[in-house]
């Protein structure tokens, strides 16, 4: 039976709901929303649950969910910052994944602007073998790093590349230095 009902919320909002009803719960393909923020998808006993789309004010995600929680592959995207693609487990980044995150500050030619984050998460944390690279805002590679992090921070051996900023182009990045450093607890040792 497709329907409407109120779903209530743990911190006493709700949210009108307006698609499948069965045993008087969201159950199946529908809309919710409330004043901040709309979300169509699936629904399981009241709960997103399933492959839906949200939005607000401040950001879009696209993906699974499990419920009420991004779960399994989806793409989160923050109005004028940080974008997310890859794994999700209960609300956190978690998996295989690609975080972008842009600097809003003012520019020169040179200023580092953008980073990508392109590994293994856990728990909301790089951890796992990954790549950070940083660039300016003309896209031109400023330095990378390559290898393991424990809970968010770079630990053990690390490709380390640095970049000529004068002599490079987007499409021709001119190494100027290239070499294995060791991390502990984010530091070169």
């Amino acid at each position: 039976m497709y329907g409407k009902l109120r779903i209530n919320q743990p911190d006493g909002s709700y949210e009108r709901y307006y698609g499948r009803i069965d045993n008087n719960m969201a159950n199946g393909k529908g809309t919710s929303k409330n004043r901040t923020y709309q979300y169509d998808g699936e629904f399981k006993n009241n709960k997103k649950h399933g492959k839906g789309y949200y939005f607000d004010d401040f950001s879009t995600y696209d993906g699974q969910w499990k419920e009420d929680n991004y779960h399994g592959y989806g793409i989160l995207n923050c109005h004028g910052g940080p974008h997310y693609t890859g794994e999700w487990k209960d609300g956190k980044k978690d998996g295989f994944g690609q975080y972008f995150y842009p600097d809003s500050g003012p520019h020169d030619e040179w200023d580092s602007d953008d980073y990508v984050y392109i590994g293994e998460w856990k728990n909301d944390m790089r951890h796992g073998f990954g790549s950070f690279l940083a660039k300016t805002w003309l896209d031109v590679p400023i330095y990378k790093y390559v290898g393991l992090w424990v809970n968010d921070k770079k630990e053990g051996l690390f490709q380390l590349v640095e970049y000529d900023l004068i002599h490079s182009t987007k499409d021709d990045a001119i190494e100027s230095k290239n070499e294995t450093v060791i991390f502990k607890n984010d530091k070169i040792v």
